[in-house]
C-alpha cells in the first residue's frame, strides 16, 4: 500500500500580501500562508487549503461581498515572462471558478482586488511598471471590459509612484477610488468603461497609504504622516483631529476598514485607532479609542491589514511581524492599564517573525527575512522545534484531532536567542523531547 502525503496545516503568515486577512463568516478567516492560502476555523483551529502552491508567491487577497468567492492574486514566477493572475475559488467547495489574466497587464503581479457590491464586477490593480487597472465582468465567464493606467512617472523621475489601493464604493457600484503615493483618482463606470472624474479636491496630494469608503459617499484617507483626511462628495472636507497626545509623524496609517458607526485604522507603531461618527458636522468622525499592541524586543509591529467580521463586532488584524490577532470591539470600551495590549488575542499559534536587517551587495537599506533556519521533530512526543531568522527557538506541541493525520497546534513555547548567535544553525530533538546541544 502506497502512503500519500496530504497538506493539512500551515503555520505562519505571508505579511507582505495586500489585504491579507478576511472573515468568511464569524468563525472562519481567510489569509495567505507560505506559498498558498488557507481557511482557518477559529473554533477548532483546523485549516482548509485554498488552491495549490503559488510559485511566484501571493500578492493580494479578496473576498466577494456575499462571501461566496475567494480571490487570490499570484505573482508570475521570475523566470517566466507572464503577468500577474487572479484565481477565484468557491467558498463551499474550494474549487476554482474563475481565472482573471490580461496579457497586456504590463506587470508580473496584482496589488489590489476589489468587488462591486452586487458581485458582478471586479477590479484588479496591476503593479509597476505599467500600473494598469482592469475592470472585469465576472457575472458569468470572466471578461475584461476596459483598462486604464493609474500612475505615471513624475517630472524628473523615471519611475511611476506606487498605487496602494483600488476599490469600488459599496453604496454606488459605479464609483471607483484609486489611491497611492501622491495619487488620488476617481472613476465612473459607464457603458463598460472607466471614465475619469474631474473633481476639484481642494487639497494637496499626499502619500496616501490606505483609504476606506464610508456611507454617504464619504472617503477616509490615511497618510504616511498619520493624518486622516475626510472627503465628502469626492471633495476635501476636513482633516480629523489626531488622538490625544499623538504628535508623532512616524505613526503612518497602513490600513483602514469601515466598521459599525465609523471606521478603524491600523498604524505603523502598533496603534489601532477606532473612529466613530461625530455630532459636529464640521468634524464628521472623531477618534474615540486608541489601543496599542504590545511591543516586541525589536519595537512595535505595524498593523498591515484589518478584516471585519460579518457582525462588525470583531476585528482580525495582521502585522508586519507575521502575526495574526483577534480584537473584540466590545472589549475596547473597557479602560485597561496595559493600554489595550491585552485585547489583542493571537489567532492560532504565534509564528516566527522577520529577523534583523541584513545588508547585501547592491541593495539599498538592506533586507529582512523570516526564514526558518532549522527544524527537527520528536519521535516519542508530539513536538516540533524550529529556529528562525528572528533569533527565537520555538517548540511546537501538536496532537492528533479528528483523524490521525490532522494536526493542530496546542501550545507554543519560545526562547529568544542571543543577538550574537549566527543566523544559520542546527537543532536536534532527542526521541524523548529533550533538546540536543
Amino acid at each position: 500500500m502506497t502512503a500519500v502525503l496530504a497538506h493539512v496545516h500551515s503555520f505562519g503568515l505571508q505579511s507582505d500580501c495586500r489585504s491579507n486577512i478576511h472573515f468568511v463568516d464569524e468563525g472562519l478567516v481567510f489569509y495567505p500562508c507560505g506559498s498558498g492560502s488557507v481557511l482557518l476555523s477559529l473554533e477548532t483551529g483546523e485549516q482548509q487549503v485554498v488552491g495549490g502552491a503559488a510559485q511566484g508567491g501571493i500578492t493580494a487577497l479578496g473576498l466577494s461581498p456575499n462571501r461566496r468567492l475567494l480571490a487570490v492574486a499570484e505573482r508570475n514566477p521570475p523566470d517566466d515572462e507572464g503577468v500577474g493572475t487572479v484565481y477565484m475559488y468557491d467558498v463551499a467547495t474550494l474549487k476554482r471558478r474563475k481565472l482573471l489574466a490580461l496579457p497586456e497587464l504590463g506587470s508580473d503581479s496584482i496589488v489590489a482586488i476589489a468587488f462591486s457590491a452586487d458581485g458582478k464586477m471586479c477590479l484588479t490593480q496591476g503593479a509597476g511598471p505599467d500600473w494598469t487597472l482592469v475592470l472585469w465582468n465576472i457575472e458569468k465567464a470572466a471578461k475584461a471590459l476596459c483598462t486604464v493606467r493609474t500612475s505615471a512617472p513624475m517630472i524628473g523621475s523615471a519611475h511611476a509612484p506606487p498605487v496602494r489601493q483600488a476599490d469600488l464604493c459599496m453604496t454606488d457600484p459605479t464609483l471607483v477610488c484609486v489611491s497611492g503615493d501622491h495619487i488620488l483618482r476617481f472613476y465612473r463606470i459607464a457603458e463598460g468603461q472607466l471614465r475619469p472624474l474631474n473633481v476639484n479636491q481642494k487639497m494637496e496630494l499626499q502619500d496616501f497609504m490606505a483609504h476606506a469608503w464610508l456611507p454617504d459617499e464619504r472617503v477616509a484617507l490615511g497618510t504616511s504622516t498619520g493624518d486622516v483626511l475626510m472627503l465628502e462628495g469626492l471633495e476635501y472636507h476636513s482633516t480629523l483631529m489626531r488622538p490625544a497626545g499623538d504628535t508623532s509623524e512616524r505613526q503612518a496609517i497602513c490600513c483602514m476598514a469601515a466598521c459599525g458607526r465609523g471606521f478603524v485604522a491600523g498604524c505603523v507603531a502598533g496603534q489601532l485607532r477606532i473612529y466613530e461618527r461625530s455630532d459636529d458636522p464640521q468634524e464628521l468622525y472623531r477618534c474615540q479609542k486608541v489601543r496599542m499592541l504590545e511591543a516586541s524586543p525589536s519595537g512595535y509591529p505595524a498593523l498591515t491589514s484589518i478584516g471585519v467580521s460579518p457582525g462588525e463586532d470583531t476585528l482580525a488584524i495582521s502585522t508586519d511581524t507575521n502575526q495574526l490577532y483577534k480584537v473584540n470591539l466590545g472589549s475596547c470600551d473597557v479602560q485597561r492599564e496595559d493600554g489595550g495590549a491585552g485585547l489583542f488575542e493571537h489567532m492560532g499559534a504565534p509564528s516566527h517573525g522577520p529577523g534583523p536587517i541584513q545588508q547585501t551587495e547592491g541593495s539599498i537599506g538592506g533586507t529582512r527575512s523570516a526564514r526558518i533556519n532549522a527544524v527537527d521533530s520528536c519521535i516519542w512526543k508530539p513536538l516540533v522545534a524550529t529556529v528562525g531568522a528572528d533569533r527565537t527557538f520555538r517548540l511546537w506541541n501538536y496532537q492528533t484531532k479528528v483523524t490521525a493525520s490532522s494536526l493542530i497546534c496546542l501550545q507554543l513555547r519560545f526562547l529568544r536567542l542571543p543577538s550574537d548567535m549566527p543566523l544559520t544553525c542546527d537543532i536536534a530533538l532527542q526521541c524523548d523531547g529533550c533538546l540536543s546541544k
